[in-house]
């Protein structure tokens, strides 16, 4: 076959976020690449995710290579000198790949062995179809709260629920509204939403679903995944009402980012006391007794009486307040309430307080 350096280079990148590192089925290691009429299909498949980009292409063959070793080779050396790939077969066992005139030749597997499939397209079921813009935007603020605790993995996903998206991992909780709402909620695992925060961009993405399995489709990829069994926490249970706040701040986040990132860097690991009176104060100390202090000034604040004091782990703030300069606005409740931060756009975050 004959096809564009460029998008194959950027198919196989995301190709190989689906492969496993290491796994006992040599097969999934590999790409399986199919090229008729005009159109190569590549895919790769973890048993669980299912990733296929289309390309136009020249040509007629069908390969199994192994993937990564297959975007190392056609990667352009630069952002501006791309060219075409021709990848032939030499045998059973052998392809040829030549880029901008340097040939390689690579061990391929049988295509014959790869997996199939577990479902084709017809049985899917149209659910919705998304902006890929919003889409990413979404999955990118929800997907810090994940939770890698393997004895929790019903929290290891995105929760898509009516009209918004969620994540926590029982310390913290992300959501972000996405409209038009889903007719049934679903949870996807944290990989496949992790990949498809990558591959969502301008355009629609639509969404279909079948028995267990759900597919997203977007320009030339489709991402097929299953679907996470188990129930979903009641999660708006820890999320204080908007109006349920005692003490109420307004700030910019450009302020409290910096003094965030200058703080950890005295004890990365260390919890943040939080004072809340005339203003916002932030002190961190190491196992050293060092300490650093940085006053905000707020915006607005509702706060009277006296101090309230509470602690909360400032990477999870840092990651709540994002790299965008804007006014978010922070609800506090006794000093072992959570913490609800509203953010524009519809995001919402709730932190829950830390130990000193």
């Amino acid at each position: 076959m004959k096809v564009a350096q460029r998008p194959l280079y950027e198919a196989l990148k995301e190709l190989t976020r689906v492969v496993p590192i290491k796994h006992a089925l040599t097969v999934l290691t590999m790409v399986l690449i199919e090229v008729r009429n005009g159109l190569a299909t590549l895919t790769s498949t973890d048993l669980e995710t299912r990733l296929t980009f289309r390309l136009p292409a020249e040509g007629e063959l069908t390969a199994c290579l192994p993937v990564k070793l297959a975007r190392d080779l056609v990667k352009p050396e630069s952002s501006r000198k791309t060219g075409f790939v021709a990848i032939d077969s030499i045998s059973d066992k052998q392809v040829r790949i030549e880029v901008a005139g340097a040939e390689s030749r690579v061990a391929c597997y049988d295509p014959v062995e790869y997996p199939s499939s577990p479902l084709a397209p017809g049985d899917f079921k149209p659910c919705v179809i998304w902006d890929g813009d919003l889409l990413r935007k979404s999955l990118d603020f929800v997907l810090p709260a994940i939770s890698y605790d393997k004895t929790r993995p019903h929290l290891g996903g995105v929760y898509f629920d009516s009209g918004r998206l969620v994540a926590t991992d029982g310390h913290r909780l992300h959501w972000h509204a996405l409209e038009p709402k889903l007719p049934k909620s679903l949870l996807l695992p944290g990989a496949a939403a992790s990949i498809l925060a990558q591959l969502a961009s301008d355009g629609p993405v639509c969404l279909a679903r079948a028995e267990g399995w759900c597919r997203f489709e977007g320009g030339n990829w489709v991402l097929m995944s299953k679907e996470m069994d188990g129930t979903y926490p009641h999660y708006t249970q820890v999320v204080p009402g908007a109006n349920e706040a005692t003490s109420v701040i307004l700030l910019p986040t450009a302020p409290i980012r910096r003094e965030l990132q200058r703080l950890r860097r005295l004890a990365p690991k260390a919890n943040l006391r939080v004072t809340l009176n005339g203003s916002l104060t932030l002190a961190i100390q190491d196992h050293d007794a060092n300490q650093a202090v940085a006053v905000i000034q707020t915006l607005e604040n509702s706060h009277i009486g006296p101090d309230l004091v509470t602690g909360l782990n400032p990477a999870y703030l840092l990651e709540a307040l994002g790299s965008a300069d804007e006014t978010v606005r922070l609800g506090f409740g006794d000093a072992i309430d959570p913490v609800r931060i509203d953010l524009p756009g519809n995001r919402l975050v709730v932190i829950m307080p830390v130990r000193l």
